[in-house]
């Protein structure tokens, strides 16, 4: 027997400040978001491939295991930021979520 009832439906409450212009500024960030992640693909892609920088000695590595692991943390910094930012605007913004959707992200 659990020991909390699930509960399949989500509480929202939705303030004034939804309206077109929001979703308009949402909509233009979604594609913000989507070139950003096609160009560092796109990029990190051809760095491997091509293996640039490959034989240029930095300390005791080379650029490319230099650039992958700048890559690695910068991809990393991007996805905490964009979850953050989600969940700014499920505590604060138009569409306001309960405490356990919020902590969810």
């Amino acid at each position: 027997m659990p020991a909390r009832k699930p509960e399949f439906d989500i509480k929202v409450v939705v303030t004034d400040a939804l309206t077109g212009n929001y979703l308009k500024k949402l909509s233009r960030q979604t594609y913000i978001a989507t070139a950003i992640v096609i160009f560092i693909c796109v990029v990190s892609l051809i760095w491997l491939v091509f293996h640039i920088g490959g034989n240029i000695p930095i300390a005791r590595s080379t650029l490319l295991v230099f650039y992958a692991n700048s890559m690695y943390a910068f991809a990393s910094f991007v996805g905490a930021s964009w979850c953050f930012q989600t969940v700014y605007r499920a505590r604060r913004g138009p569409v306001r979520l309960t405490t356990r959707h919020r902590n969810a992200w």
